[in-house]
């Protein structure tokens, strides 16, 4: 951009030449000479600025920063009017639940390169923590858009990427704490209602779209996630599936297909004969039917026993999990 401009700038200052050489010929006042000199001047002396001026073509400045940390001087306001260009979206301050920008970082899978992260802590309580992701490519346009809560009363530790797991692949990594209650035993406080001091929500890409791959404690020790409400409050919502694929997903040669079934069917339900009350955030009936004909059948109970035996690590480990919380 900057050696268009010097072209830019040579290129006018022979125009403005001409422009002299033709006005001398045709003009014999000197008054008129001067003012025009002067005005010459004066755009040249405007013209390296304008050559001098380059605007950062997407975030790559922000990167390894942590965003949170900004001045709430000129400096937000800056990464605000960046990430409303690479976005093509305006800022709604209304918004009282609205994701703060928190790092950007490389992240190669599919056609991604760079992620901004986006998220909601969850300070109050009760509240609910979430992210928002935006992926782009090499040249910035975004190619996928996805949020998600993670997790009701679970505040928001940190987000990262670790490419160090059995998938190989790049994985959105959100570490989040109970904000209570609490059950006190001595000096000892734990969450009354959540397993384990902490957890951990791992988020493969699929597609364009992020999927929940594992639950763990800060232990190692697998979680099931709740899918007893309207839609799951850690994770994106349930894709609509018919029992046949579902069991076809089990059947995956994608682990990481294979493992978003296992965290469905893991999980825990509400059964279809519970009670069900009026404007109260539950797993509706149909949806409990859907999970207990894809449980029961004879094809998923074939299937996890297969899966029990992956050279996968979390697909065998989630498959044993699975049987086990099932009852099989």
């Amino acid at each position: 951009m900057r050696n268009a401009g010097r072209r830019e700038l040579k290129k006018n200052r022979h125009s403005l030449s001409f422009v002299m050489l033709v006005y001398n010929g045709l003009s014999s006042k000197r008054e008129d000479m001067k003012q025009l000199i002067l005005m010459i001047l004066g755009l040249m002396s405007f013209l390296p600025c304008m050559a001098e001026e380059v605007h950062p073509k997407g975030l790559e400045s922000y990167v390894g920063k942590d965003l949170r940390k900004l001045d709430d001087d000129g400096s937000r306001r800056v990464l605000e009017k960046q990430i409303e260009i690479v976005t093509g979206e305006k800022r709604d301050e209304k918004n009282w639940h609205l994701c703060e920008p928190w790092w950007v970082k490389p992240f190669a899978r599919g056609d991604g390169a760079w992620m901004l992260l986006e998220a909601h802590p969850g300070y109050d309580v009760p509240d609910l923590s979430a992210v928002q992701v935006h992926l782009f490519d090499k040249s910035w346009k975004r190619v996928a858009k996805d949020s998600f809560p993670t997790g009701y009363r679970m505040l928001l530790k940190e987000v990262s990427i670790s490419n160090e797991n059995p998938l190989k692949e790049g994985l959105l990594v959100a570490e989040v704490t109970s904000t209570g209650p609490f059950i006190v035993r001595g000096n000892e406080k734990h969450p009354a209602f959540e397993q384990g001091d902490s957890q951990f929500e791992y988020y493969a890409l699929l597609s364009d779209h992020f999927v929940l791959v594992r639950l763990e404690d800060n232990n190692r020790t697998l979680v099931q996630n709740a899918f007893s409400w309207e839609a799951p409050v850690k994770g994106p919502k349930v894709p609509k599936r018919t029992p046949d694929e579902w069991i076809g997903s089990l059947n995956s040669k994608d682990p990481v297909e294979q493992l978003t079934t296992l965290v469905w069917l893991s999980g825990r339900h509400l059964t279809s004969t519970e009670a069900r009350h009026e404007n109260e955030n539950q797993e509706s009936v149909e949806d409990s039917k859907l999970f207990e004909a894809v449980r029961d059948a004879t094809e998923t109970k074939r299937s996890l026993q297969k899966l029990a035996n992956s050279q996968n690590a979390w697909v065998q480990e989630y498959a044993k999990f699975t049987l086990q919380i099932n009852g099989q």
